[in-house]
């Protein structure tokens, strides 16, 4: 199946090829794949979904497919949304590997929208990537509240890795965490001592990549949009305390070493995010590279169509120091 901006959704989740991620490309989203929307027309709804990156992650997921008898795998049930992608380089050239979390709000996971593309870049510049689909709000957490299941789901996806290292042939230690959106919010979240790696007993990663992260939920400035947040990340039980997902609240100098790229046009995030993680990193002695883009806005993924293009290299260079 030859990939173009004219691809529908439906014929994505129908070739054969991408069987073992159907379901998963765009989690909590899937009646989307039974329509005729083309990656062209998801494009026009989401200026920043680039077609030619979407294309470009699918093409690497062929490529895997070809040379894995598996690229899906799930640390509990196969039945359930909660799964690694597995993308293994060409040719690996580190023994650091990356764990990926897209965004979508915690209420889907764009991994082919951020996650795909960008892994595909890092498996080219010879990383090994896993990408984790993680729980997202239902019903029910409106009244129990989301968290903490996605901590728990990085942390079983992590010791799912941890399990099978002579498979996978890596040292499950020598991770970077990297995070888009939500996913970014979430990866944050994994570092602190408080609800993070340490809580359940799993190692935490050397490195953190943030693209475009949300910080803290109070900094939300549309009041409307903020209460339906915590509504659906915290419930009405009292079994979450918010304050402690305000991630800048909560760093410490264990905090990993972090790569944040974000665009100031981005009108999504609230503005002051940046700043915040930054001051906190910053009075603890945690090292930390921020790179800030005029333009680009929100959701730009591998960016390969904004000014910010090469992060990914300037954040490898930073984070592994190559």
């Amino acid at each position: 199946m030859e990939l173009t901006e004219n691809t529908t959704l439906r014929e994505i989740n129908e070739c054969p090829v991408f069987a073992q991620a159907k379901g998963h490309l765009i989690a909590g989203w899937n009646k989307a794949f039974e329509s005729d929307k083309s990656l062209s027309d998801l494009q026009k709804e989401h200026p920043t979904w680039n077609a030619d990156d979407i294309i470009y992650g699918l093409n690497n997921l062929k490529r895997v497919n070809e040379e894995q008898e598996q690229y899906v795998f799930y640390p509990e049930d196969n039945d359930s949304d909660v799964c690694l992608f597995y993308l293994p380089a060409q040719e690996r050239r580190h023994d650091t590997y990356f764990i990926l979390l897209a965004g979508g709000a915690y209420g889907a996971v764009c991994t082919m929208i951020e996650s795909l593309p960008v892994g595909t870049r890092l498996n080219e510049l010879g990383f090994d990537v896993f990408c984790i689909n993680y729980s997202v709000a239902n019903q029910d957490s409106f009244v129990n509240g989301l968290m903490p299941e996605p901590l728990e789901d990085v942390s079983r996806c992590w010791k799912y890795i941890r399990d099978n290292e002579e498979r996978f042939g890596l040292k499950a230690e020598e991770y970077i965490l990297g995070g888009f959106s939500a996913g970014g919010h979430l990866a944050a979240c994994y570092c602190l001592d408080n609800i993070g790696a340490k809580r359940y007993g799993a190692a935490a990663p050397k490195g953190l990549f943030l693209a475009y992260p949300l910080i803290s939920v109070e900094s939300i400035v549309d009041e409307r949009v903020k209460a339906y947040m915590k509504s659906g990340l915290f419930g009405v039980t009292g079994k979450n305390d918010p304050y402690d997902y305000e991630i800048h609240e909560h760093v410490t100098s264990a905090f990993p070493r972090t790569y944040y790229v974000y665009c100031l046009d981005d009108d999504t995030i609230p503005q002051n995010n940046p700043s915040l993680l930054k001051e906190a990193l910053t009075s603890y002695g945690v090292s930390c590279l921020f790179d800030a883009y005029e333009n680009g806005g929100h959701g730009f993924g591998l960016g390969s169509k904004v000014p910010g293009t090469g992060y990914i290299e300037r954040a490898i260079e930073f984070l592994v120091g190559e």
